[in-house]
């Protein structure tokens, strides 16, 4: 890019808002627009030189400033960015800026100014800068929120930046944003949690004018706390700092319910989060019990949840198999004297799915973990079924009929059969539903077909219409065309006969003259 000097007046450079002015910018930039991707570029560059030189030369250095971003973004955000202090010095202390402050307390189009956009990409020093600037309202730039609500504080606690967030809460300002909630209801730390960034959770849990109970009992308006949204991710370690932190009171924590009645072992479960699963489980002070026993106002439990996600498909990416929250929450479900027939319903599912190994039974997409097998068959054992002569790799048809044939329960037999009656309905009704969902299937692609075929007739119509018009075009053309030869072939004609007629009238006062000539000489003799 080859830079161009600001033309000169009389007096040295063109004033600003001149037309020599407006007419260099033309020339350098193409357009007065292009100066703002100008700007913008020499601003996430870094380029101090550029900047000045841009502003120099501007007609409206103010708007230059004001936009340059595509997201609404101005140049000092831009800069504070990508940390580069010496063009964000250049910006607020150009002649031209006559309030820093209100530069610096612009908004973006989603309502973030410099110090959010620092922030959230962790730039420290140009943080500092905007912080300590003389003109800066620091208090205020660190209240303003963006139009989610989410402060700078937020923003470096959701990116995990933990020297933004202590430079941050170093201001003595910072006390009263602890306990700011965005629109959605989510404080720092529940951004904090959410990315599983350990580090910032306990810079904010173990700052003086922390209030770590209220922060970690802080639901949004999901109902969901910081503790359920590092188990949805299964975010281990954030766990363990939230439920060990010695305000903490995890029993209240772990049996808090969202706004759905969901607790965060159902929040793992339904996510296929197992280690976050084992975490809630194995606490010392959790009830796993009573969390399982927990039930939605729409009656879900988290046995119900897990047996979902066994259900669903496997995650891309994902190392978890369907089957494992499942069967780990199986293995830990206490036995009860009298057990439901729904309870030992699944518990012959799921034997039928170790049993038969790869691909089976809904539940597994690959061999079980070793020892699941042997817990699910003494679960079973314990309840008091009889399993002794249990097909090894059976298919589902005769798992049932070995099941209705072999089941004896000492002291519920008619529970278990029931039980395994229901799994035999069940699993009709589940062919039932392949048979209508393959006759869905079938009649989808009825309909593809019937709208391809008239897609196909609508193109074809078209294309004859196209070709239709098309020639009757040409010939309206070729109709014009022998017209106007025809019109042209009239119009020689009647000009030849014009200019034949004119030749005529010539030729005849011509003879007249010669006529006269020749009278003129015989008077004159007579008259001698």
């Amino acid at each position: 890019m080859d830079k161009l000097a600001p033309p000169s007046g009389p007096s040295g450079p063109c004033s600003v808002g001149s037309a020599e002015q407006a007419r260099f910018l033309r020339e350098a930039f193409g357009s007065v627009s292009s100066a703002y991707n100008w700007m913008r570029e020499a601003c996430v560059a870094g380029n101090v030189a550029e900047v000045g030189r841009l502003l120099d030369t501007s007609a409206d250095p103010a708007a230059l400033m004001r936009m340059c971003s595509p997201k609404g973004g101005t140049a000092l955000m831009e800069a504070a960015l990508h940390g580069h202090t010496d063009a964000m010095r250049v910006l607020l202390d150009h002649p031209s800026v006559t309030d820093p402050a209100a530069l610096m307390m612009m908004v973006s189009s989603y309502g973030a100014t410099a110090l959010s956009w620092a922030s959230s990409a962790g730039k420290v020093d140009a943080m500092r800068l905007l912080l300590d600037h003389p003109s800066a309202d620091a208090a205020a730039m660190m209240a303003l929120p963006r139009s989610d609500g989410w402060t700078a504080l937020m923003s470096a606690a959701h990116r995990g930046h933990v020297d933004a967030m202590r430079l941050l809460l170093d201001h003595p300002s910072a006390a009263a944003l602890m306990m700011h909630t965005a629109r959605n209801g989510d404080g720092a730390l529940t951004c904090a949690a959410l990315g599983g960034h350990v580090d910032v959770m306990r810079v904010l849990l173990d700052h003086p004018a922390a209030v770590p109970a209220a922060m970690m009992m802080l639901r949004n308006e999901e109902g969901a706390n910081a503790l359920m949204w590092a188990a949805v991710n299964g975010h281990v370690d954030a766990m363990h700092v939230l439920l060990d932190h010695p305000a903490a009171d995890a029993a209240a924590m772990m049996m808090q319910c969202s706004a759905e009645g969901a607790t965060a072992l159902m929040w793992a479960a339904g996510n296929g989060q197992v280690d976050a699963m084992r975490v809630l489980l194995d606490h010392p002070d959790a009830d796993a019990a009573a969390m399982m026993a927990v039930r939605t106002p729409g009656g879900m439990c988290v046995l119900k949840v897990a047996a979902r996600f066994a259900s669903s498909e496997k995650p891309p990416g994902s190392s978890t198999k369907p089957c494992e929250p499942l069967l780990l929450l199986l293995c830990r479900t206490p036995v009860e004297p009298q057990p439901s027939v729904a309870q030992v319903a699944l518990m012959y599912k799921v034997v039928a799915a170790l049993c038969e190994g790869t691909r089976s039974a809904e539940l597994f997409d690959d061999d079980p973990p070793d020892g699941i097998r042997d817990d699910c068959v003494r679960l079973l054992l314990a309840l008091g079924a009889n399993i002794a002569r249990f097909p090894q790799r059976p298919v589902m048809p005769r798992i049932i009929r070995d099941a209705m044939q072999m089941a004896s329960m000492a002291r519920v037999p008619q529970l278990i059969n029931e039980a395994v009656v229901s799994l035999a309905l069940t699993v009709q009704q589940k062919q039932r539903l392949v048979a209508l969902e393959q006759q869905e299937e079938l009649r989808e692609q009825q309909v593809q077909q019937q709208r391809q075929q008239q897609a196909e007739q609508q193109a074809r119509r078209q294309q004859e219409q196209h070709e239709m018009y098309e020639q009757m075009q040409k010939q309206k053309e070729m109709q014009e065309q022998k017209q106007k030869e025809q019109e042209q072939k009239g119009q020689k004609q009647k000009e030849q006969k014009e200019q034949k007629k004119l030749k005529e009238q010539k030729e005849q006062e011509q003879g007249q003259e010669q006529e006269q000539e020749q009278e003129q000489p015989a008077c004159a003799c007579v008259i001698m």
